[in-house]
């Protein structure tokens, strides 16, 4: 995209034309600005809880307190049940469907429920299960 738009602010500045190239070349470069964001998550988990922040631009995604957290499992994650692929809200829940496959659901003590399709989320998913657990 970033190729593309230079491409096009090249040919505009060369012969002149102002106009649709230029807002086509405009457009193409503030959309390179959420590709970045989304194009790589880092997902940490420790004990503050769980935290989605994107890896390129490090913009903060999802903040989730381990005291907010009721229960945490895996599950086969498809953008149909979620709303589709990105970053989805929907009334009770929200989830971050970047692939078809394994994820974790988090079920929050309010009610609500968020999603994120990972790799290998067994691991994360105990953790939380784990650190989330009041001691007795």
């Amino acid at each position: 995209m970033v190729a593309a738009a230079a491409t096009i602010l090249i040919y505009t500045a060369r012969e002149d034309v102002v106009g649709a190239d230029l807002i086509g070349a405009v457009v193409l470069l503030v959309l390179v600005v959420p590709m970045l964001a989304f194009a790589r998550l880092r997902i940490s988990v420790d004990w503050r809880g769980l935290k989605v922040v994107t890896r390129i631009l490090g913009i903060p995604l999802k903040s989730i307190p381990l005291s907010e957290i009721e229960s945490v499992c895996t599950d086969a994650l498809g953008p149909m049940q979620w709303g589709g692929w990105g970053y989805r809200f929907m009334p009770g829940r929200s989830a971050i469907i970047l692939r078809i496959g394994p994820g974790i659901v988090i079920n929050l003590t309010n009610g609500k429920q968020f999603a994120i399709s990972l790799n290998s989320p067994e691991t994360p998913a105990a953790l939380l299960s784990t650190l989330s657990t009041p001691a007795e």
